[in-house]
């Protein structure tokens, strides 16, 4: 492995005339460099070193204003040794696309672009290439390769080597033209990342089309999946990535493919609520029907995000709409449980078996009652709901209305013909229930639909 190299950045402007923000003495007074945070403000870098010490890693931020602070830059005349939040001089350079700098350490120094340099706000070791190519340098990457450095090196943290390469930053932020320069010096174009992720994923989820097109054309696994079995198919059905999708299957991506806890692309999709991906995944075969491991449904996943018009679409292509799950829940559970009456009333419509229970005995109207949502009882009730169900332990939605103290659904469930007397396992009534809690309103409701007192 290569040395990490601590350099410094060069002096910038004079030393600033006022205090260091932190200790309140006059900048550049000691013989201490003066520094800025990224956000601007100025400290004497003991100062800011120390406050950046106490902070998290994924908190490291400026005294002053909580920004982010790093990278910390040098903004006084001071030498500065070698200091761990200081970006190196020509890590920024390749960071910001500065030839003139490049090119000097080059001729000074050759070997700087087999280099790895620590970088302060990843807290990993990079390359200049690494830099230079997450930021669609193209000239600076020309003229690294050119100086010899490696397509391939990957970056490493503490823990050792990341897998990240400097074609997955580029696919990362989509820079086309880096990624077919890289590409075309033998960049390895299914190179894996630690947690499995390939440059291809990275475009994938990004909605990179025009770069996932370059990586498919270089022979990028199109079904490589990560550690957990994402594809990139099912993380740009998840990200809703259109154009992505279309190019995916346009290049035979296996639509069925099953990460490790059974999802697919189509209930990533449902799950995100997107009709146009939902409807070109279908169209390309993907099985409607299929399950997670725990009986999950792609209608179940879409039903709990909301989207009534992509639940339509997947009844419409054969959706099992009283498909249960491992706990027995369905789909018009998950409706009333969510407080979606437009997409329990297309169920219904639909064919939806109104009384099923989950394992626990819960039904949609048990749930709906738990929840408050009076317009989903009242759709639920018109539609024929038993009133009377009762969860293993004998609760009744009756009760749970009268327990959240909601006069308005108690009055519509006893109007109903809900049964006022219904007793728990443990022998509780809805009026003991209204006794106990001081609902005295409610009280008097049910002892005039004859609850025994």
């Amino acid at each position: 492995m290569d040395a990490t190299v601590h350099s410094t950045v060069p002096p910038h402007s004079r030393v600033p005339d006022h205090p260091c923000r932190i200790c309140n003495k006059q900048l550049g007074s000691r013989a201490v460099p003066v520094v800025n945070a990224y956000c601007g403000h100025q400290f004497d870098l003991d100062c800011i070193t120390n406050w950046l010490d106490r902070c998290s890693l994924k908190k490291r931020t400026c005294y002053c204003c909580d920004s982010p602070a790093l990278p910390l830059l040098l903004v006084s005349d001071d030498v500065c040794a070698s200091n761990r939040y200081i970006r190196d001089h020509a890590l920024e350079a390749a960071y910001q696309g500065d030839m003139d700098v490049i090119k000097s350490k080059l001729t000074t120094n050759p070997a700087v672009a087999l280099a790895f340099f620590h970088d302060p706000v990843s807290e990993c070791n990079v390359t200049l290439l690494m830099a230079a190519a997450g930021n669609g340098h193209d000239d600076i990457c020309q003229l690294l390769l050119e100086h010899g450095a490696r397509v391939d090196a990957i970056e490493t943290d503490n823990e050792g080597d990341t897998g990240f390469t400097a074609l997955m930053m580029a696919c990362f932020e989509g820079h086309s033209r880096t990624v077919q320069q890289l590409l075309d010096s033998g960049a390895n174009v299914n190179a894996v990342r630690v947690d499995g992720v390939t440059a291809l994923m990275l475009a994938g989820e990004n909605g990179h089309a025009e770069v996932v097109h370059q990586l498919l054309d270089a022979g990028a696994d199109i079904n490589a999946a990560k550690y957990d079995g994402a594809t990139t198919l099912m993380l740009a059905s998840q990200y809703q990535k259109k154009e992505v999708v279309c190019l995916l299957l346009k290049y035979n991506a296996d639509v069925n493919a099953i990460s490790d806890s059974g999802l697919t692309a189509l209930m990533l999709a449902g799950q995100s609520g997107d009709k146009e991906i939902v409807q070109q995944l279908l169209k390309s075969g993907a099985k409607v029907n299929a399950t997670r491991f725990d009986g999950v449904t792609a209608l179940m996943m879409t039903v709990q995000k909301g989207a009534c018009e992509v639940v339509q679409e997947l009844l419409l292509c054969g959706a099992q709409i009283n498909a249960r799950s491992n706990k027995g829940t369905n789909s018009l559970i998950l409706a009333a449980q969510e407080g979606y009456t437009a997409i329990a009333k297309l169920l219904l419509e639909h064919g939806a078996n109104i009384d099923d229970a989950r394992l626990d005995g819960v039904t949609a109207l048990i749930f709906a009652c738990q929840e408050g949502g009076i317009e989903d009882v009242r759709l639920l009730v018109a539609s024929g709901a038993n009133l009377d169900a009762a969860r293993n332990d004998g609760i009744t939605a009756l009760h749970l209305a009268v327990h959240r103290g909601d006069t308005d659904l108690t009055h519509l469930l006893l109007e109903s013909g809900a049964s006022v007397n219904a007793s728990s396992e443990d022998g509780f009534t809805p009026l003991m229930l209204a006794s106990n809690n001081g609902y005295l309103e409610l009280a008097h409701l049910l002892l005039n639909y004859g609850a025994s007192a």
